[in-house]
């Protein structure tokens, strides 16, 4: 895959994954999401989506195939790598239209995102439902130390013993 463009960004599962075959059976996963970019309003003081890029991937190998499909639902945040493909088409209005695909994806629930959709991180304990508690500051003891500083005025001689002797043999 040398040469190819390779592509690598976040997106939102524009639909359920569906399970299809091609016309000589061979069945395989088709995704779609959408890519928005983001940017900051400086008068506004805040952010606001921008143009949106709507792409799609299928995936052949039905052991991931299996694992998306079971995995991933509409609106999931997904992180998306793969190498670009792109294709000119003319849509059934007669315009032409750009096709973006990724080709060989690699996809990922964007864990990060999930979370803070489901109300952000917080300090709660999920095994019992009850607030986690702080840990308390236990004051740290300095362990005692009866260990003399080595004296360097001297220059050592390596040759002296006074470090591990192994038995001759």
């Amino acid at each position: 895959m040398s040469g190819e463009a390779r592509v690598e960004f976040d997106a939102n599962l524009g639909g359920d994954p569906e399970h299809k075959t091609t016309k000589d059976g061979t069945p395989f996963l088709r995704l779609s999401f959408c890519q928005t970019e983001r940017r900051f309003n400086r008068q506004k003081n805040d952010w606001e989506d921008g143009e949106k890029t709507w792409w799609s991937a299928v995936e052949f190998d039905m052991r991931l195939a299996e694992t998306y499909q079971r995995e991933l639902h509409k609106g999931d945040s997904i992180h998306v790598e793969g190498v670009l493909r792109t294709r000119l088409y003319t849509d059934k209005n007669g315009q032409p239209q750009i096709d973006h695909s990724v080709a060989w994806p690699r996809i990922r629930k964007n864990l990060l995102k999930a979370k803070q959709a489901q109300g952000g991180f917080s300090n709660a304990n999920p095994f019992n439902g009850v607030p986690a508690q702080q840990p308390q500051q236990q004051p740290v003891q300095q362990p005692q130390q009866n260990y003399q500083q080595p004296d360097y005025s001297q220059p050592a001689d390596p040759w002296a013993g006074g470090g591990f002797d192994a038995p001759e043999f």
